[in-house]
């Protein structure tokens, strides 16, 4: 990428979508994953992301990219696949991000916002490693999504879902002061295990640490919280650290004699 000779400019920053003639900005996208997120998508290379938003295979869903005016590059991408769930059409967010050179500018909640109006009221359904808190935080905070699952046993990552037409529910983040945190950075997996355990068995609404370090052993927490019980519904941060609010769901009925 070229270099800058200033600051991004959020003027600068245009929203689009990949077409399916665009080959270099397929192939400038396929290198842009590595700069934005240290790796290439296992699949996603310029012929499958040219094939996403092709209409002669049904248009299976959508490229959006962020493109820096000013040096005429992408700094940005979204990619979403439509789908079926129960009867009902979903999204689901495959794989986004940004350059590092131009982070903290809303880049990533405007693609999904842009994600949000093509897909109409669809569900949207997408799977983030617990260590993406940034991808956390568009998601929950900026979009009003849930983490409704998680899974493994070895890849911990979050499976987060909701409706495009639900309104976000604005969180008090001074009521969280009182919450009990699950302080995962100073404390051993067995101690955690115990306080999720006992805090899911109390449907209690609490704090659980996220950990911000790509492969850390303590990810395995994630495993003993009871997701029919609990929903993540905010990133909460306090400083350097982060924290995955975790609410109780309605109680599951009991099947009548």
């Amino acid at each position: 990428m070229k270099e800058r000779k200033m600051e991004p400019r959020l003027e600068d920053l245009k929203i689009m979508q990949l077409r399916p003639q665009n080959h270099q900005l397929a192939e400038e996208l396929e290198e842009l994953q590595m700069l934005a997120g240290g790796r290439k998508h296992p699949h996603m290379n310029f012929d499958a992301l040219l094939q996403i938003v092709d209409p002669e295979l049904g248009e299976p869903g959508y490229v959006i990219v962020t493109m820096d005016k000013s040096i005429k590059k992408p700094v940005g991408f979204y990619i979403g696949l439509k789908g079926d769930r129960e009867g009902k059409q979903t999204l689901l967010t495959l794989f986004s991000g940004v350059h590092p050179d131009y982070e903290n500018l809303g880049i990533a909640t405007m693609m999904h916002d842009q994600a949000r109006k093509l897909a109409g009221s669809r569900i949207k359904q997408s799977t983030i490693r617990p260590y993406n808190i940034s991808s956390l935080i568009v998601n929950l905070n900026h979009q009003g999504f849930r983490v409704a699952n998680r899974y493994g046993p070895r890849k911990h990552r979050f499976v987060v879902r909701g409706r495009m037409d639900f309104p976000k529910k604005e969180i008090d983040v001074s009521a969280l002061g009182n919450l009990q945190r699950v302080n995962l950075q100073n404390s051993s997996l067995n101690r955690a295990r115990e306080e999720i355990r006992s805090l899911s068995q109390q449907r209690r609404q609490f704090l659980l640490e996220l950990i911000e370090e790509r492969g850390h052993p303590l990810e395995t927490a994630y495993k003993y919280v009871d997701w029919d019980r609990f929903r993540g519904v905010h990133v909460h941060s306090e400083g350097n650290r982060k924290f995955l609010l975790l609410t109780p769901t309605m109680a599951p009925r009991k099947a009548s004699a």
